[in-house]
């Protein structure tokens, strides 16, 4: 399972760096916290992948073990897009609610 993580994580971050840069543009990659946090969770996963299963507290590979702790934390930057989608949903509900003053049935068919 580390490995499929592994590798769609790296498909993901090559097709944004490709789209978008990774440090030196406007829209880079590490020009966002959310892309910091991605860049940091994809070093841990690369990390992790290599060591062994028994890892000490104070080493570098238990570090490395922290930051696969993060992984959660992308979650947090689909919120914005997420919000706007639930807001605009609730102004449709809203808006097919309310009802038109000029609205009238009518009963005869014609």
């Amino acid at each position: 399972m580390e490995w499929i993580f592994l590798i769609c994580m790296t498909v993901e971050l090559g097709i944004k760096a490709c789209a978008r840069g990774l440090i030196f543009t406007p829209n880079a990659i590490l020009a966002s916290s959310g892309g910091v946090i991605d860049f940091l969770v994809w070093i841990g996963s690369i990390g992790t992948i290599f060591l062994p299963p028994h890892v000490s507290r104070p080493s570098f590979g238990y570090k490395l073990l922290c930051l696969r702790c993060i992984r959660p934390v992308r979650i947090f930057k689909l919120l914005p897009p997420v919000r706007k989608v639930a807001k605009e949903r609730d102004m449709d509900i809203k808006s097919g609610l309310t009802l038109n003053p000029d609205w009238t049935l009518n009963l005869d068919g014609h």
